[in-house]
């Protein structure tokens, strides 16, 4: 986007309409082909970031989507949600290729925030608990190719 001409608006009149919930988290894929977007309505939204398209939307989480993160490679995308799991989507195959149920109940942390990172040979998931002050880290190994 031309941030001075067309500005970012997931729920407003010109871009990203068809969304009528709030959204609270977007990522860009690497490419900059998508947005992968979640909020209120506990859906994944996919969104042709040039046209501002809604593609589609994946139902999955029980609660309001609060965070998301894009893979490395563009073809997975992962959420955080206050039902306190993180789940892994594949957007080629459009569904949830699994679900971490998060500590956070029993230690205190909110599961809000998370990170997501992979190499060329295993991806980490990396989650905060506030109230320890610890990382709880998930070795996921290869997710995809």
């Amino acid at each position: 986007w031309q941030v001075e001409t067309q500005p970012l608006s997931l729920t407003g009149p010109d871009n990203f309409s068809e969304s009528k919930a709030t959204q609270l988290s977007l990522s860009f894929s690497p490419d900059h082909q998508w947005v992968a977007s979640g909020g209120l309505d506990s859906l994944v939204h996919v969104w042709d970031a040039k046209k501002g398209q809604l593609l589609y939307s994946l139902p999955g989480h029980d609660q309001t989507i609060v965070r998301v993160i894009f893979s490395s490679d563009g073809q997975q995308v992962v959420t955080a949600g206050t039902d306190n799991t993180i789940k892994v989507w594949d957007l080629g195959r459009r569904g949830e290729l699994f679900t971490l149920p998060l500590p956070t109940r029993k230690y205190g942390g909110d599961g809000w925030d998370f990170d997501f990172r992979c190499t060329s040979e295993k991806c980490w998931i990396v989650v905060p608990l506030e109230v320890s002050g610890k990382l709880v880290g998930y070795e996921l190994g290869k997710i995809y190719e």
